[in-house]
């Protein structure tokens, strides 16, 4: 999991008890329960107060995302140090491989700056 600050209120409705939050990466043993990853929630005494399932499908409870924004060569490289593999198959026909969760304001080589609510890429 990637771990982020309070900032995880800005990424999602976090409860109100959450002080931390975390990005909760899609792997084999956990694929019934979050085959896409999701976002986890600690309280001040790290105890899980909620996880949100991340999905494809539109729902009234989910993270929104907007645009895709291209990413230079040198960025791809610097991400593909934390990313993970791609497990979904539309998107392995699209042609990804791996992804990586880039926590709000992050700089990145190139000059790249997350976007303020950070997203995937």
């Amino acid at each position: 999991a990637a771990a982020g600050g309070l900032a995880c209120r800005d990424v999602a409705a976090a409860p109100a008890a959450a002080e931390k939050c975390f990005h909760i990466y899609a792997c084999a043993e956990g694929r019934e329960l979050l085959p896409f990853g999701g976002f986890g929630y600690v309280d001040g005494y790290s105890q899980i107060v909620a996880i949100d399932a991340i999905t494809p499908s539109p729902q009234q409870h989910a993270v929104a995302f907007g645009q895709y924004v291209a990413l230079e060569p040198q960025v791809s490289g610097e991400l593909r140090r934390n990313a993970v593999p791609v497990a979904d198959e539309k998107l392995l026909c699209e042609g990804a491989t791996h992804y990586a969760w880039v926590n709000p304001g992050v700089q990145l080589e190139g000059g790249f700056l997350s976007g303020p609510k950070g997203g995937f890429a």
